[in-house]
């Protein structure tokens, strides 16, 4: 916020080329921040679409869906968060929630939706990654500090 105000500002003041393409540069960044913290913040929540956004951020249409342009757009931007939400949550040994469940908090409309989607996104379904996940081992539940591989290893520096 502050850069993109100091570069408004000298563009405003001393007006060039150079100045204008920065100042836009950096509120479109600022912007973009914004938007993706606001589809972030609300993932479960079924009115996130663009009007809910450009509502939050109070800018056009158009300088929305340019802003995530490269992303594939607004909506694809969203359901891909979701996506990568709801995988979190499924790929948690100690989730118990049901593949249904995690679809539908993460407002999708029925599982076989959820499981096309994913499996677009992913190239691998729900109830695979369910498969795959890893109870906690016991050796970390006891307090053994060493790590007995390297998967071992990183799944500790990540939690």
């Amino acid at each position: 916020l502050v850069a993109a105000t100091r570069s408004l500002l000298l563009a405003a003041i001393a007006p060039s080329p150079d100045r204008l393409e920065e100042a836009g540069a950096v509120i479109n960044h600022a912007l973009l921040e914004r938007a993706r913290q606001c589809v972030q913040d609300n993932l479960q929540n079924p009115v996130l679409d663009v009007n809910f956004i450009l509502r939050g951020l109070g800018v056009s249409r158009s300088r929305l869906y340019r802003l995530f342009e490269a992303s594939g757009g607004i909506m694809h931007y969203i359901q891909k968060r979701r996506l990568l939400a709801a995988h979190k949550v499924l790929a948690d040994p100690l989730s118990r929630r049901r593949i249904f469940e995690v679809a539908e908090d993460f407002c999708f409309n029925d599982a076989a939706e959820f499981s096309r989607a994913f499996r677009r996104e992913f190239a691998y379904s729900p109830s695979d990654v369910r498969a795959r996940r890893q109870r906690p081992s016991t050796d970390r539940m006891q307090g053994n500090p060493y790590a007995k591989d390297l998967t071992d290893l990183l799944k500790r520096m990540q939690s």
